[in-house]
């Protein structure tokens, strides 16, 4: 009995060190999308195409937030954007990025094809 706890004992002092150390590791992955998120706010193109090879769920978050963000350089909004784009594999067609003001961004690939978008609708157009 004696030698079963102590196994017991030894194996939760693993799992909570594994679950520290995991902790950790998520932590820095998160303060590093963070801070790519920052400096591609202010116009470091680089670093948002870094951010946006990242597949994590944070890292589309975060490119979502830059593409709506009315504060960072509007060539930065473009590139998150597009990498948004890129990620979830959408037809350019079809795709419209909601902003905190409404207005819609919406992707279309040539200004023959605005035609085809609903008259009324308040949206700012980006040609591919």
């Amino acid at each position: 009995m004696r030698r079963l706890q102590t196994i017991a004992i030894f194996a939760g002092c693993i799992l909570l060190l594994a679950a520290l150390i995991w902790r950790q590791s998520y932590l820095a992955d998160k303060a590093e999308l963070r801070r790519l998120y920052v400096s591609g706010s202010g116009g470091d193109l680089e670093n948002i195409e870094r951010l946006s090879k990242s597949r994590s769920s944070e890292a589309v978050r975060l490119l979502e937030k830059l593409a709506q963000d009315g504060r960072a350089f509007g060539n930065a909004r473009v590139a998150a954007t597009m990498a948004v784009l890129r990620q979830n594999s959408m037809r350019t067609e079809n795709s419209a990025i909601p902003r905190r003001d409404g207005c819609l961004i919406q992707v279309i690939p040539s200004p023959s094809s605005a035609k085809n978008l609903s008259r009324g609708t308040r949206a700012v157009y980006l040609y591919i």
